[in-house]
């Protein structure tokens, strides 16, 4: 409401502020007065007006019935016929560094008799009607954007901040938030699967165990965000309006990069939360998870050796293998193109379609030794083998271990033949023939690949195709050794007994000091 001041001669009457004018009235004995009147010849009118907050700068604007100065203007033009006064209304909204929802208008006089005469306004942005004090809705709007920009700047942000830490709030509102920011946030199950790099894992162990570690830290999520007063505390420094995306602010700019996310929590670290947040379940939870780990434990033991009796079994070692030479053909398959580019700048004899034909006539030579034609052709060969796998398991062990072990295995060939195709050993050289040229830089006989419907060069084609069909089956019957070799029964005596007692094929056994996790 506006503020009245008065004199005993006269009173200045604030009538309104639209479309940015202020309009005020002069009144004397219960009737309006010219301004002039009053003014006398040396009257000075100033508006005055503070955009958000009183600590905001001051804008003022003067005007006089004689101006003398350059920044003073003449009044008589603001003069209305009414002997009211309306003069603009300039808010300094973009120097503007506190925010508020609140803007102050105020229209003060010095008279003829050098008396004072003050009125003044409040426009509340809250409030719709607001808007029509303003020249046009271009600027309302400017004013409402420049007030978010105070209201989320990174000075409120960092003031939230420091609110927080006088609290005692920071570290609560940090695994708060985090966990809000961060909705796939979950607690590490690597305490639930000791063997968490073999190819094999036992779903069955962890099931009861992961969801007592989803419930562990779910219950220390809600304590959090109950104890975590950021909002109120966002609300009492800026308002209801933008809170929330203060909050969401101060996550993006404060607590994305914390050392307190990890992509999974550790059992250690959800312990300390606890203490800190949590302490009267601390020991509950403790109990809870020992006796978890205890199941756990147990069941590892039993499923330890139903892993060791399954890979010593021949449809494992077939599997395997079976799975690896789907793997392994198409690595080679993939490999036609890199090395006829080689073959092309090489050898200059050739043309890239018969560099092509060479990698191809490789590539198709390597699926005869399975009897098949093509990749699809050779995968249902594959699956094949799968289905007498999962004939000989099906009474033995859970049916959907022997599919997830299947999986594992197709997974773990389809790794091995990625990123060991370039590797250097006696394995990799007979299985990989076009990865290997395309890495040494080599190319074939050009006079042979001139030739390419010769015996000769027929002859050339089959010896890669026999290569790999030795390695394989070499490498089935190490892996009927394997237990043996393991053990130091039997000493390593081909190359595939070297293979499979390396890093890389010790996660088919579930085994190892140190293997190399498998590729998600």
């Amino acid at each position: 409401m506006p503020v009245w001041a008065a004199s005993t001669s006269a009173e200045l009457k604030l009538v309104s502020v639209e479309k940015g004018f202020v309009r005020v009235e002069l009144w004397h004995q219960g009737n309006i007065v010219k301004p002039d009147k009053v003014l006398g010849v040396n009257g000075m009118v100033a508006v005055k007006t503070k955009a958000y907050n009183p600590r905001n700068m001051l804008a003022v604007k003067l005007y006089s019935t004689a101006p003398s100065e350059q920044d003073v203007l003449a009044l008589q033009s603001f003069i209305n016929r009414d002997n009211s006064i309306s003069l603009p209304v300039v808010f300094n909204y973009r120097e503007a560094s506190e925010p508020g929802y609140q803007m102050t208008v105020e229209v003060a006089m010095i008279t003829k008799k050098n008396e004072l005469l003050s009125a003044a306004t409040t426009i509340d942005l809250l409030k719709g009607g607001s808007r029509n004090a303003f020249q046009s809705i271009e600027i309302y709007q400017s004013i409402l954007s420049r007030l978010k920009d105070i209201q989320l700047s990174s000075a409120q942000v960092e003031r939230l901040a420091q609110s927080l830490k006088t609290a005692d709030q920071y570290n609560v509102c940090s695994l708060s938030l985090t966990a809000w920011s961060r909705p796939g946030w979950t607690m590490s199950k690597q305490h639930c699967n000791p063997d968490k790099n073999a190819v094999f894992g036992d779903s069955f162990v962890m099931q009861e165990c992961a969801e007592l570690s989803d419930r562990l830290f779910a219950d220390l999520i809600e304590a959090a965000a109950g104890q975590c007063q950021v909002e109120e505390i966002a609300r009492q420094q800026i308002g209801r309006e933008f809170a929330s995306e203060l909050v969401s602010r101060l996550v993006s700019q404060k607590l994305q990069y914390l050392q307190i996310y990890q992509s999974t929590a550790s059992l250690d670290q959800v312990y300390a939360w606890y203490e800190a947040f949590l302490p009267d379940s601390l020991d509950e939870a403790k109990k809870l998870m020992k006796a978890q780990l205890s199941k756990v434990n147990a069941r590892r033991k039993g499923f330890s050796k139903m892993v060791a009796s399954i890979v010593e079994t021949d449809e494992y070692a077939d599997l395997v293998v079976s799975e690896l030479a789907y793997a392994i053909v198409t690595q080679n398959v993939r490999e036609r193109d890199l090395v006829k580019n080689i073959c092309t700048l090489q050898a200059t004899k050739l043309s890239p379609q018969q560099c092509y034909d060479f990698a191809s006539d490789v590539a198709n030579a390597l699926l005869k030794p399975f009897g098949a034609t093509d990749l699809p052709e050779l995968y249902g060969k594959a699956e094949s083998i799968r289905q007498l796998y999962r004939k000989a398991l099906k009474s033995k062990v859970p049916k959907d271990f022997v599919y997830s072990s299947i999986k594992a295995v197709s997974r773990w060939a389809e790794t091995y033949a990625k990123s060991e195709h370039l590797q250097s050993n006696c394995f990799n050289r007979s299985v990989f023939p076009l990865g290997f040229m395309a890495e040494r830089n080599r190319i074939p006989n050009p006079d042979l690949v001139a030739r390419s419907g010769s015996s000769e060069y027929q002859y050339m084609i089959d010896q890669y195709a026999s290569t790999l069909k030795t390695a394989l089956y070499q490498l089935g019957e190490s892996l009927r050794r394997y237990p043996k070799l393991k053990s130091g029964e039997l000493e390593p005596i081909s190359c595939t007994d070297t293979v499979i007692l390396g890093p890389t094929f010790d996660l088919l056994f579930g085994v190892g000091t140190n293997p190399r996790p498998v590729a998600q």
